[in-house]
């Protein structure tokens, strides 16, 4: 007989996403079985956690992506591989077989996928195609990372910083196994872009790891991004 599948859990952290968030859920429940959906809320006002309950186990935690994400992985006892999605990203049909696809060889411990916005300006194009390269510093969150819960646990999982809680997880990865580099996208918004202007907010995205890259805390970087 077959091995079963790998069970997959979902985690998607959320502070106000009633938005976005239906779409990101409908493509996760889309996906093949067998996972489940835990969204972490960090304090929601508006419907989220309404709109979460149908279908994910709703979780109450501090505001901060990566505590709230962290806490959500506290209350699995039994999963195979951690997916951790933002509210705004959606992902292809196929996702959940790709990640069992690349699992199927035991020299990957984590992965992601390639990035697309919902914003078809020529810049938007140019960054989701930088995501074609297969450089791990590259990585962040927007991309739908996912990982063997084992390897997360041995990292100690995402720290308690206000931003960059993705960089320092890829980063503590990077010790323990190959990466994968799925060829599949996720679709996620350009909100921040249509916010704050297009070529600005990339140049602030590229400040802000750069001070990373210098060492410089999350929490000084934090206060100078907002």
């Amino acid at each position: 007989m077959p091995d079963s599948p790998l069970h997959i859990t979902v985690i998607i952290p959320t502070l106000d996403e009633e938005e976005h968030l239906l779409n990101t859920l409908e493509s996760v429940c889309c996906q093949s079985p067998p996972f489940r959906i835990i969204v972490a809320d960090g304090g929601s006002v508006d419907a989220t956690r309404t709109l979460a309950e149908p279908v994910a186990t709703v979780l109450q935690t501090p505001k901060g992506r990566g505590i709230q994400m962290h806490m959500a992985t506290q209350v699995v006892d039994k999963t195979d591989v951690f997916l951790f999605l933002h509210a705004d990203t959606v992902l292809p049909p196929t996702a959940f077989g790709d990640i069992r696809q690349v699992f199927d060889n035991p020299v990957f411990i984590a992965g992601c996928f390639r990035l697309r916005f919902d914003e078809g300006s020529l810049l938007m194009r140019f960054y989701g195609r930088c995501t074609h390269l297969r450089i791990r510093r590259m990585v962040f969150g927007d991309r739908a990372i996912f990982v063997r819960k084992s390897a997360y646990e041995h990292t100690r999982g995402f720290p308690n910083e206000p931003l960059l809680e993705d960089a320092i997880l890829v980063r503590a990865l990077r010790k323990l196994g190959r990466w994968a580099f799925l060829h599949t996208q996720v679709t996620t918004s350009a909100r921040r872009f249509r916010k704050h202007g297009l070529l600005r907010q990339q140049i602030r995205n590229v400040a802000l790891y750069a001070g990373f890259l210098c060492r410089l805390s999350p929490s000084f970087l934090a206060r100078w991004y907002r």
